[in-house]
């Protein structure tokens, strides 16, 4: 089973339920947040602790009790600090058909109306999302009509406050800047356990070294060779917990030639050894 998809590979359509739901703690394989996108949206309730938070380009905190809304297609990023967080990642276009919707929802799925990505405590939708992220918790008999009860009730709230962003990028430098780097990510993403250079990633991107690797960090926070690292180290994590390899094997398929130097690398993102990570997982 692959968590690290760039595009969410699970099904959440299972028996005509387009809901799927995650609750995410410091031993799960996919507890940082890699850049990445995906055609659903995506609920995140901070449970605890705190979130360094991008979209698209754009870095905030999220702290306890924090709802943040990323819609289809949107990149995004999180690195936890302490913090323990759940996701409902669901299909928007199963539950609201275009064709049978009114003006105001075709626009939020045309993105014509953006809404807003960060939901406190006062705002008063945010009571229908934490309503969202108990039927999924609780899972009891009836609680999908619950969790979609909630989701219309969330939005309807939405559009009667009118809680939208200001539209960005449109057809800009910028947007089309954005979709490059939705290439440069599949790149990674397809090739991440091959050679590759830095030259053939702004290539990818359509960019000259210089302003790509400038674009790429203020985009991510990250140089691209680091990102790089950073996705292989977290492909690495995901192969010690959910499969039997050998350490060794394991730096190998994720693009290191040199069982040290994977070990290194690891410690550097993660403060410890592979071994080290082993035993933190299964205790």
């Amino acid at each position: 089973m692959r968590y690290l998809e760039y595009r969410e590979q699970r099904a959440h359509n299972t028996q005509g339920f387009p809901f799927a739901y995650y609750h995410i703690t410091p031993v799960h394989p996919r507890y940082n947040m890699v850049y990445h996108w995906h055609p659903e949206y995506e609920l995140i309730l901070i449970v605890a602790g705190r979130l360094q938070m991008r979209l698209d380009s754009a870095a905030f905190t999220a702290v306890a009790g924090d709802i943040l809304l990323i819609t289809d297609g949107m990149l995004h990023g999180g690195v936890p600090e302490g913090c323990v967080y759940e996701c409902i990642v669901f299909d928007i276009q199963a539950v609201f058909p275009p064709a049978l919707c009114d003006e105001d929802m075709r626009r939020i799925l045309q993105h014509k109306k953006p809404i807003r990505s960060l939901f406190t405590k006062e705002m008063r939708p945010y009571r229908h999302a934490v309503k969202m992220f108990e039927a999924m918790r609780q899972h009891t008999k009836g609680y999908h009509y619950q969790a979609l009860g909630a989701l219309h009730q969330f939005l309807g709230e939405v559009i009667l406050n009118e809680m939208y962003e200001p539209v960005q990028f449109k057809e800009s430098k910028s947007r089309k800047e954005m979709v490059r780097m939705k290439d440069v990510l599949e790149m990674i993403r397809s090739n991440y356990h091959d050679i590759l250079t830095l030259d053939a990633i702004a290539e990818c991107a359509k960019m000259n070294e210089k302003y790509f690797c400038r674009y790429f960090r203020s985009v991510t926070g990250r140089t691209p060779m680091d990102y790089l690292n950073y996705y292989r180290i977290e492909c690495a994590c995901e192969q010690l917990t959910l499969s039997d390899k050998s350490i060794l094997q394991v730096g190998l398929d994720c693009g290191f030639n040199d069982g040290s130097y994977f070990v290194k690398v690891f410690k550097r993102y993660k403060a410890m050894t592979p071994s080290q990570y082993i035993r933190q997982f299964r205790n």
